[in-house]
This record gives structure tokens, C-alpha cells and sequence, in this order.
């Protein structure tokens, strides 16, 4: 479950969007809208509660939440529990939403499912929702529904199968306890279907790239950078030294 912060300045905009006939919208979950009967009146009670300050700028939150698509069937289930569960959470971090519809679309089933959170930037008595790192705790939120309901995470980044520091660590020994090139590293003895392929599905060689690389850096001499830009060992610029001195001796 992956959760999106996005703010509207439009109420008709946003809820006319979600609320589209080609979304095949269907409202799931709502508070502080008293008449439902179509997108006309929902926008009316938005604006009504949002004249309580007619200031601000900022009219609506917009949370796009989407899910694992092997979750399909458990958010078509309990999709609604799950909302719920996601706004007790952000309650207990200290976030008030006082008036809000949750939407369903039905039109990417096949590839994303979604709800989209719609929120009233404007609180029932006239002051402002708080949205200081709202993005932060949305995050934390969502990743704790994830675990609670044993959905699918759908935080790509964390499924690259990218060397970590543990495995940084271990190449880095290998290299320094002995002189021959390291070995590539595996973590597992039979690779692992996350691994990052290229066009032709060869598996990533990373760790071993790495490890190479790390002992290249170890076995070349200090480069020093002079001021023209280029480039020479440290030994040769010391030789250069010795030279100059040896002339101003001699002179």
C-alpha cells in the first residue's frame, strides 16, 4: 500500500475528477457530508465548511492510495477497514480530518488498484488541518497497514537486490586479507528471482563489479591533481620536486 500527498486548490476539480463516470467511481467511506445524492451537492458541503476560511489557498487534500495488485481481492474485501484503519493511525500522529470521502476506482482493476482520499483542508470549527511532515507520517501509516493486513509492499526500492552495507562490509574484507581479486558475491547459493536483469535476463553482477573496482583503487598509487587539471602519482611528483631543488642548488 503506497500513499500519495497531493494538495488542490479546486474543490469542483478534484471532486468532479474523482467522482468522473469514466473512473467507474464508488464512494466507499465518508464523513462530514451529509447528502451524497451526486458530485453537485458533495462539492457544495467542501465549500460550505471551506468558507469558514476564506483565505486559505490550499482547499482540499488528495491521497491516492494504491495497492499490490495481488491484494485485489483483500481490498475489494476489507478495503474499507483497511481506510479506517490507515485514519486511526494518522489520528494517533496527531492528524484531525474532520470532513472527507474515500473513492473507489474500478477502471485500472486490472493494473493498479486505488481508493483516492479527498480531504477538507478546513476543520468544523473554522481552523486549519494540520499538514506539518503529513507526508512523512502518511508513509509510516501505510507501511504499518501493510504489515497489519500482510499485504504485498509495494515500495519498489525496497525489493532492488542492491548490495547492502553488510555485503559492502564483506567484500571489502575479502579484498583487504588477501591480494588475489575477490570472488563474486552471492548471498544466496541460487539466485534470486529480484535480482535486477538486463534485456537479455543475465542477472546483475554488481557486488563483483564492485569488488573489482574496490581492488583496482587499492593497488594504484595516489593520484594528485595539479592546478592545470591534470593528473600524476605522487611518486613522480616528488621525483619532480627533487629535480627543481637539485637545479636551484646547482645554480
Amino acid at each position: 500500500m503506497i500513499t500519495m500527498i497531493q494538495t488542490s486548490r479546486s474543490i469542483a476539480a478534484t471532486v468532479n475528477y474523482v467522482l468522473g463516470p469514466k473512473k467507474r467511481a464508488e464512494i466507499i467511506l465518508s464523513k462530514g457530508i451529509f447528502s451524497m445524492q451526486g458530485a453537485a451537492n458533495i462539492i457544495r458541503e467542501f465549500e460550505t465548511q471551506s468558507a469558514l476560511r476564506p483565505d486559505a489557498k490550499t482547499k482540499l487534500l488528495h491521497i491516492p492510495m494504491s495497492f499490490h495488485l495481488r491484494d485485489r481481492e483483500l481490498m475489494e474485501r476489507d478495503g474499507q477497514a483497511i481506510v479506517k484503519e490507515w485514519l486511526r493511525r494518522m489520528e494517533a500522529y496527531g492528524f484531525r480530518f474532520d470532513q472527507y470521502i474515500v473513492v473507489r476506482h474500478h477502471d485500472q482493476d486490472h493494473k493498479n488498484p486505488h481508493f483516492h482520499l479527498v480531504i477538507n483542508t478546513t476543520l468544523c470549527d473554522g481552523s486549519a488541518v494540520k499538514t506539518s511532515y503529513i507526508g512523512k507520517y502518511a508513509k509510516m501509516a501505510s507501511m504499518e497497514v501493510t504489515r497489519n493486513w500482510a499485504m504485498v509492499a509495494t515500495d519498489n526500492r525496497a525489493q532492488r537486490s542492491e548490495p547492502s552495507i553488510a555485503q559492502l562490509g564483506t567484500v571489502q574484507s575479502a579484498i583487504s586479507e588477501s591480494a588475489r581479486p575477490a570472488t563474486p558475491y552471492m548471498a544466496n547459493d541460487t539466485p534470486s528471482t529480484d535480482a535486477p536483469t538486463g534485456s537479455d535476463g543475465i542477472e546483475s553482477d554488481t557486488p563483483s563489479a564492485l569488488a573489482a573496482a574496490m581492488m583496482e583503487l587499492l593497488i594504484q598509487p595516489t593520484v594528485v591533481h595539479t592546478a592545470g587539471g591534470g593528473g600524476g602519482s605522487k611518486e613522480d611528483d616528488d621525483e619532480k620536486k627533487n629535480k627543481t631543488r637539485k637545479r636551484f642548488f646547482k645554480r
